[in-house]
């Protein structure tokens, strides 16, 4: 039931939920069956056309299980004619999906969610980068999380009282996690992305987290890379997912974390460090990102290194890792640790 219930939240394609795990042992309890209903009925608010296609499935697999002694709640089959009517939704229609960083061993209830008005059948494309959550920001943040929580971790140092700025923020959903789950071990935190449309969707999904856009310890603002200026703040960590989606952003990309971490803005110093997360949707596009980066590393701005991948085999069983759940034959992605180059003037 926990399994179905993390699915259904993030939207997970009908025809991949895993109803069958609901029926291991015994017919589902009515408890059990409740708790279900309550969150197709949660799904039906935002995305009617998916509840009823779950709800067809759902009432199929318990008339196949059921025995002369079994009972299925009425409100399934009201459920059902209640969105029978739906129609299927468009690539651009909008949807509240919720990604379960962290289980709760006994109550999904109780499970650490991030929240997210997205557009989740969009395909990648150029002008649809921000309009949904892209697997490099799931990827990121699982990894960053884990690694905070870890009792080695590769990379607190980086993000205990720090200010960190997230590029091409999109959804947000990087720099939501870091802020949910971290807000009280983190300086502030700063997003930013070069489309104005993006920043108010961001401001909806603060909310949607019960974070507030006017939290001191947060800013939100433009920033339209190789044209406007980094925030006027000391940054000392940079973090980005799917930033390097065409080539033709490299450069740009390359020139501002250059700027960054070459540049002394005065009493704002410079970025020590950056994780960026790219998906290698075309070998070409990784090409061009690492020769920018060697050009980096032979200049003595930064050193550079892969420090995880999805080759690593930190996907569970069914592309799952944790209770996050990836599309089937996803792209491979890289996190790439950017750590400036200390000279004797610093």
């Amino acid at each position: 039931m926990e399994t179905l219930i993390r699915q259904l939240r993030q939207r997970v394609r009908v025809p991949l939920i895993d109803v069958d795990s609901w029926f291991d042992s015994q017919f589902p309890s009515l408890e059990s069956q409740q708790k279900v209903l309550d969150q197709i009925c949660l799904v039906s608010e935002s995305n009617p056309y998916y509840a009823q296609r779950v709800v067809k499935t759902i009432i199929e697999k318990l008339e196949r299980h059921m025995d002369a002694d079994s009972v299925i709640l009425d409100g399934y089959y009201e459920k059902l004619f209640e969105v029978m009517r739906a129609s299927p939704s468009v690539p651009t229609d909008t949807d509240v999906l919720g990604y379960t960083l962290q289980a709760d061993s006994e109550d999904p209830d109780k499970d650490k969610v991030v929240l997210i008005k997205e557009s989740p059948d969009l395909i990648s494309g150029m002008g649809t980068t921000g309009l949904r959550t892209w697997e490099a920001s799931l990827f990121l943040s699982q990894w960053l999380l884990r690694d905070f929580r870890s009792s080695g971790s590769l990379t607190r140092k980086s993000f205990e009282g720090k200010t960190i700025l997230e590029l091409g923020c999109g959804t947000g959903f990087v720099g939501i996690c870091l802020y949910k789950y971290f807000r009280d071990q983190m300086k502030g935190l700063i997003f930013t992305d070069g489309d104005t449309q993006l920043i108010d969707r961001i401001s909806a999904n603060l909310l949607l987290n019960d974070i507030s856009i006017d939290s001191g310890d947060l800013k939100v603002c433009k920033l339209w890379w190789g044209e406007d200026d980094l925030p006027p703040i000391k940054i000392d960590t940079i973090v980005a997912a799917d930033v390097t989606y065409d080539a033709s952003v490299i450069p740009d990309l390359a020139g501002i974390l250059a700027e960054a971490m070459s540049q002394d803005n005065g009493e704002y110093g410079r970025v020590d460090t950056a994780y960026i997360a790219a998906t290698v949707r075309n070998p070409s596009t990784i090409e061009a990102w690492e020769e920018y980066l060697d050009n980096g590393q032979h200049d003595r701005i930064w050193d550079w290194q892969i420090i995880d991948s999805t080759e690593n085999g930190k996907y569970l069983e069914r592309n799952r890792w944790d209770c996050i759940w990836y599309p089937v034959g996803v792209a491979q992605i890289k996190i790439y640790e950017i750590r400036r180059v200390i000279d004797n003037l610093d």
